[in-house]
């Protein structure tokens, strides 16, 4: 196998404002401070017709400017761009458009500011997004601290379903783990029948992992797959999967809805690719 890893070059993070929203900052700067890669503070407005500053509260505006100051304190590349419009097409273009590697965005947050980092706008990004995006769950209202502490993210965590082709989740999977110095899991939810050929596809592509200079393991779990995989995924844990239309989890499930379920109920940060991201870099 010949790996050929994508690059993380350019962040995108969503931001409104909000205390949660920020939650998608720690793994946001932790990866760009692995990458050296350039941050791009993303802000959606409702519309040019009025001034921005018209359409946010003086603690949005504060907020913003707060993270913007501590984030160039421990990167060198930050910018601040604002944009009008739908938030979840503004989102998804602008990142295809100018080159992004990753959208990092919070899965919950406040109506205001376009509703910017609302579950449905979360979930319209991922749908439409040819950009890996990157779901942080927020789980309360505490500022995170700036500049973001480490994420410490301790393994990657790949389902997938034992094809005999790549899973457009195994590169950016891969370069994410050699940037966060993590273990990876390439996990399998048998859910009747092929766990053989599953364990020998998942072993395959654990060698890679391990090639790569890092600890690998390879399980297959009995079990529906989207359970399995919010089961062994922790809080530490980084679950990197293919979305819709892509090589899925278990053969002859849909693959929507378990993308769908382990968004919903993860505790860990779900790392999602579209199906045309990352395809054909690690050709036998």
């Amino acid at each position: 196998m010949n790996e050929q890893l994508p690059d993380i070059e350019k962040i995108v993070v969503p931001l409104d404002g909000s205390p949660l929203a920020e939650a998608a900052l720690p793994l946001a700067s932790e990866i760009a401070a692995a990458s050296d890669a350039q941050i791009e503070l993303l802000t959606v407005a409702l519309t040019y017709d009025a001034p921005l500053e018209s359409q946010m509260d003086s603690l949005a505006r504060d907020s913003l400017r707060r993270v913007e100051a501590a984030l160039r304190e421990k990167h060198a590349h930050v910018a601040h761009k604002v944009l009008a419009g739908a938030a979840a097409d503004e989102i998804s273009a602008h990142a295809r458009d100018t080159g992004a590697d990753l959208i990092v965005m919070g899965t919950h947050g406040r109506s205001g500011l376009g509703r910017l980092i609302l579950g449905s706008v979360a979930d319209s990004v991922v749908s439409m997004s040819s950009v890996p995006v990157l779901l942080v769950r927020a789980t309360d209202d505490e500022r995170i601290t700036l500049p973001p502490a480490p994420a410490n993210i301790r393994r990657v965590v790949v389902p997938l379903d034992g094809s005999e082709s790549t899973p457009a989740s195994v590169p950016i999977a891969l370069r994410i783990a050699k940037l966060l110095s993590s273990r990876a899991l390439l996990l399998h939810a048998d859910e009747g029948g092929g766990g053989e050929d599953a364990a020998r596809q998942l072993r395959a592509f654990a060698d890679v992992f391990v090639q790569q200079g890092l600890q690998a393991s390879a399980v297959v779990q009995r079990g529906n797959p989207g359970e399995v995989i919010t089961e062994v995924a922790g809080e530490r844990d980084l679950i990197v999967m293919a979305s819709l239309a892509a090589t899925g989890v278990a053969r002859g499930s849909h693959r929507g809805s378990i993308a769908d379920h382990v968004i919903k109920n993860a505790a860990a940060p779900v790392l999602v690719v579209a199906p045309t991201g990352y395809l054909g870099s690690f050709n036998e």
